[in-house]
């Protein structure tokens, strides 16, 4: 459906005087950072919702994002719809490389109390991602020596 009669953005949104700016949104925000709606029965990120709003429906499997990273950002402007998979592919997970994950756990033998916290500044990513490839959560090894996987990718048998 694209934009609706009567529905009013200015309350949801904090528009800045230059209209290249990010919109940032003013209603529910989740734990992860994102910008939340609830629209017709069904909770969304509002940068989907501004979407839908204003383009019509998004398609099956495509997931609707900011262009720069900002999770509460709803500028139609910088908004991207692209496929899930590639939404994956540009993550923080793809930031790491194989080699960068072997000094991860290479460090873990001699951590200390900031170790974490250092290596993810290191590879720009939060001291939880280290923590998970410490922990084996992500990262595992599979298959041949020196081949890393991401465990919720890799096959299971």
């Amino acid at each position: 459906m694209a934009h609706a009669p009567g529905i009013t953005l200015k309350p949801l949104v904090k528009l800045p005087r230059d209209p290249s700016a990010c919109w940032e949104w003013q209603g529910a925000i989740d734990a992860a950072g994102y910008a939340r709606k609830q629209h017709r029965d069904r909770a969304m990120t509002a940068a989907r919702w501004m979407w839908e709003v204003l383009w019509g429906a998004v398609p099956e499997a495509f997931t609707v994002a900011c262009l720069h990273g900002n999770r509460t950002c709803c500028n139609p402007h910088h908004l991207v719809a692209r496929p899930q998979a590639e939404a994956n592919r540009s993550g923080v997970g793809a930031t790491l490389t194989a080699q960068d994950v072997a000094v991860i756990k290479r460090a873990k033998r001699g951590r200390g109390l900031q170790t974490a916290t250092q290596l993810a500044t290191q590879f720009d990513v939060q001291p939880a991602a280290i923590r998970a490839i410490w922990r084996g959560a992500t990262w595992g090894r599979r298959g041949r020596p020196g081949t890393y996987q991401r465990k919720e990718t890799a096959a299971h048998g």
